[in-house]
């Protein structure tokens, strides 16, 4: 049997990709969306920023934890076919590119 017709194989994706948006949240806890009318350089700056009173060794191990488990929940989009188009950039897959939000141009955000 094919893998990605193997229900177990499809409940171990289902379960990375709840673990990797779970870990995402958690390291947004720590940071506040750059939008609004006092917004940084929207399109330009990242789409998030850390926030004042975050603790630096805290968001790297936040962010760790979320590339690591990225990693891991990145089998869906080919499985399921979801991926992003966006403008200038074509077809982006939104579990691998996550970091992006963090990173000046940011290919996702728009939260």
């Amino acid at each position: 049997m094919e893998a990605r017709k193997n229900p177990d194989y499809v409940r171990s994706v289902a379960a990375a990709v709840a673990d990797f948006r779970a870990a995402l949240v958690e390291f947004l806890e720590l940071h506040v969306v750059n939008a609004g009318l006092g917004s940084l350089a929207p399109g330009v700056a990242p789409a998030v920023l850390p926030r004042d009173d975050a603790n630096p060794e805290e968001l790297a191990r936040r962010q760790a934890k979320v590339s690591r488990l990225a990693g891991m929940a990145a089998t869906a989009v080919p499985l399921t076919g979801i991926a992003m188009g966006v403008q200038g950039a074509g077809i982006v897959d939104p579990i691998t590119n996550w970091q992006t939000i963090t990173r000046p141009k940011p290919l996702l955000g728009g939260f």
